[in-house]
């Protein structure tokens, strides 16, 4: 029965999550994933709300393997996200073009991109190695409309440092 009453106290203290300092509170959120940030941190409380926004957790966007994220939906993500600087959707098979020319559009200084296994094609590709010339990191294997013309338009890219073409080329390197 101590328990329940150690709860009650607790609660009544105000000893929650929402007496941390903000600070803590951001490098808790930093562990939970985009769209459970977006769906169940938001909702909590004004606070958390606010929190949710801080652009230092959206430096990386992980939406690997969400196989029902439309364009619509990852428009919006890197819609309401500031200072982006990784994202990956790997395996994201529903995203096309149009969700790559908007990342182009939207995040030039984008250092690392895993498109891996989505429907990006040359168009795609090509506008991307001319918007984001920063990109450091650039996985694109299992992308089956690619051809040999959008792959060499990467020469473009002087930082490029890291880069797989093949999903058992873990350490490819240009």
């Amino acid at each position: 029965m101590t328990g329940m009453s150690d709860k009650a106290s607790l609660a009544g203290s105000g000893a929650g999550l929402d007496s941390l300092p903000d600070s803590l509170l951001l490098r808790i959120f930093a562990y939970i994933e985009c769209d459970d940030l977006c769906l169940g941190v938001r909702p909590v409380s004004r606070h958390w709300y606010r929190l949710s926004h801080d652009f230092s957790l959206w430096r990386d966007i992980k939406l690997a393997y969400r196989h029902s994220l439309t364009d619509d939906e990852f428009i919006a993500i890197i819609d309401a996200c500031h200072h982006v600087v990784s994202i990956n959707v790997q395996c994201c098979d529903s995203l096309t073009d149009r969700s790559f020319i908007h990342v182009a559009e939207s995040c030039p200084d984008i250092e690392k991109l895993v498109v891996s296994g989505t429907k990006i094609s040359d168009q795609g590709l090509l506008y991307i190695a001319k918007q984001c010339p920063k990109i450091k990191e650039l996985e694109i294997y299992s992308c089956k409309v690619l051809t040999v013309h959008s792959v060499k338009s990467l020469l473009c890219l002087r930082e490029l440092r890291r880069f797989r073409l093949n999903e058992r080329d873990r350490k490819s390197v240009v």
